[in-house]
């Protein structure tokens, strides 16, 4: 174990000399607030002199001193939002890079809705309309029928096939599903209902993307990610390039399931 980490240490020192450099870089290029005549250094040394030099801090009142603070903290975040953008630039663990003959795919995601015994029957009346027997893949048996039978504990049943969906302007012959107005991000939707025990259901969608929605992510994630300013509980913060750019993959990410979401909900309360 001690050798692991004598063999280990020139590695930590050279992490530390590159940091320690970097550190030194930024300040170099962008100072301390305070430090030079920046927009944000005039008011940043106003604020201090006036309200907390060492001879006048006590006749303000405490509530102002608190409100000075915070137009400090505020300028202060200018300050660090400025370095941030200069940080780092060609480090991988700070900046999300994807090497160009690599991308991010997602051909497929899955929403899942439950329903409880108090809302099993609202869903079998909606499983009853004409919309759900426009599936022609399995003739006779009604999902309505399957989510009954899968409810009932001497005879469980597996899970059944509702419907499958894909869009009315499709060009490929489709002989299991029933063309409808998908959204532009789905070529096809699937949808399973799966009785879980006697006393939940669940009402499986499985979206398969257009070749467009596939690289919806890879897009977001190759987007330019500039550090940001945002407010928190009151207060100004930095949030840097790393972070700006998994939130924009998760932004992409929620509004392709916003757009699933609102599908399915729509298909499943309209008759």
């Amino acid at each position: 174990m001690s050798e692991a980490l004598f063999e280990a240490e020139p590695e930590l020192e050279r992490a530390d000399d590159f940091i320690s450099a970097e550190v030194k870089r930024q300040f170099e290029q962008v100072p301390e607030i305070g430090a030079r005549w920046r927009w944000y250094d005039w008011p940043y040394r106003f604020i201090e002199l006036a309200v907390f030099g060492k001879r006048i801090r006590r006749f303000w009142p405490k509530r102002l001193r608190r409100g000075a603070n915070r137009l400090l903290n505020i300028f202060s975040a200018f300050n660090r939002l400025e370095r941030e953008r200069i940080s780092f630039l060609d480090d991988p663990l700070y900046t999300l890079n994807l090497p160009e003959q690599e991308s991010i795919r997602l051909p497929v995601f899955w929403l899942v809705e439950y329903y409880s015994p108090s809302h099993a029957g609202d869903l079998e009346n909606r499983l009853s309309k004409g919309k759900w027997r426009r599936d022609i893949s399995r003739p006779g048996n009604p999902p309505h029928e399957s989510l009954r039978r899968g409810r009932d504990s001497r005879n469980p049943g597996g899970w059944a096939h509702l419907a499958t969906f894909v869009p009315t302007d499709s060009g490929r012959a489709s002989f299991d599903g029933t063309r409808a107005a998908l959204p532009s991000e789905f070529a096809s939707v699937d949808v399973r209902l799966i009785p879980i025990g006697s006393s939940l259901t669940a009402v499986v969608a499985e979206f398969r993307l257009s070749q467009e929605a596939q690289f919806l992510l890879d897009a977001a994630l190759r987007e330019n990610h500039d550090p940001q300013l945002y407010w928190t509980k009151g207060t100004l913060q930095v949030r840097g390039r790393m972070f700006v750019g998994m939130r924009r993959v998760q932004f992409a990410r929620e509004q392709l399931h916003d757009v699933g979401r609102t599908w399915m909900a729509r298909e499943l309360t309209t008759a």
